[in-house]
């Protein structure tokens, strides 16, 4: 039985991650090591999330395409990934601040009911140590060129993320972008500044907003910072994020994109390229 899946490996691993209520994974933990089954697919998983460098995991959108998952084992695949997560922090030499908020947001996983392959995705980013937070935005090291972005194919590419439900301060989004570029430079040393290329794909960078929205709006402004590459039709964004979303309940936002569903009118989310002023902007 591989190593990370030993009962004292998964209880550092806890330990590590702060998480208190341990009798259920270990009790499950038992069940896995009598189950060569449990252990193949476990195994599976840690290396398709963890170690496999081809980027798969990242488009395994449903459990129905990969019948070999077993939701109740998502906690422990997590666990299976600290040693390879507290190396790759050492490796960054992340500071204290991003170490924190990297075991918090992995605590947040474990807590939950129920781990889901989402959970395992993003878990993933950080236990490669390719992602990294400040302030609302987060950056991700990506190392597959995606669609619209064939371009930059040589360049060293960073995704931004807008976590879901998070204030889009326009000041604190600028000040994310101002120290995005020093720390990149001090925890991805093997990186060239000058060939660094920020980018998002989102339902924020939506043309149709034009239209709903107002010009001094968050959403609009945020638009305003990326050069529109590419459009991707998406509604399943618009009602996970607008739609169902208790906290745009009754606003113009909500409203107006009802009414473009209601219309069957396509809605689309964008993917563009950060647009940098003085020097930085000589990277597009």
């Amino acid at each position: 039985m591989e190593k990370y899946l030993e009962k004292d490996y998964i209880i550092r691993a806890m330990s590590f991650y702060r998480v208190t209520e341990i009798e259920n994974i270990l009790k499950l933990l038992v069940i896995v090591s009598h189950n060569s089954v449990l252990q193949d697919s476990i195994i599976y998983y840690h290396q398709l999330l963890f170690v496999d460098n081809t980027e798969y995991y990242k488009i395994l959108k449903k459990y129905d395409e990969d019948l070999k998952n077993n939701k109740s084992l998502n906690g422990i695949i997590l666990l299976t990934g600290y040693f390879l997560h507290l190396k790759n922090m050492q490796r960054r030499n992340f500071d204290l601040w991003q170490v924190e908020r990297q075991i918090y947001v992995i605590h947040s996983i474990l807590k939950k009911k129920e781990v889901s392959f989402d959970d395992l995705q993003w878990g993933a980013r950080l236990i490669r140590g390719n992602l990294i937070e400040i302030g609302p935005l987060q950056y991700e090291l990506v190392y597959q060129t995606p669609k619209y972005l064939e371009s930059y194919a040589s360049k060293s590419l960073f995704k931004i993320h807008i976590p879901y439900n998070k204030e889009l301060n326009l000041d604190d989004v600028s000040n994310s972008l101002e120290k995005v570029d020093s720390l990149i430079e001090k925890y991805y040393q093997e990186i060239d500044l000058e060939e660094v290329i920020y980018y998002t794909d989102s339902w924020l960078l939506s043309p149709e907003l034009l239209q709903i929205l107002d010009d001094d709006s968050h959403i609009i402004q945020f638009q305003k910072k990326f050069q529109l590459v590419g459009l991707v039709e998406d509604q399943a964004s618009f009602l996970k994020f607008v739609i169902h979303n208790e906290t745009r309940q009754n606003t113009l936002l909500q409203r107006g994109i009802g009414l473009y569903l209601k219309k069957g009118i396509p809605l689309h989310s964008g993917v563009g390229v950060l647009v940098r002023e003085q020097k930085a902007n000589n990277r597009i």
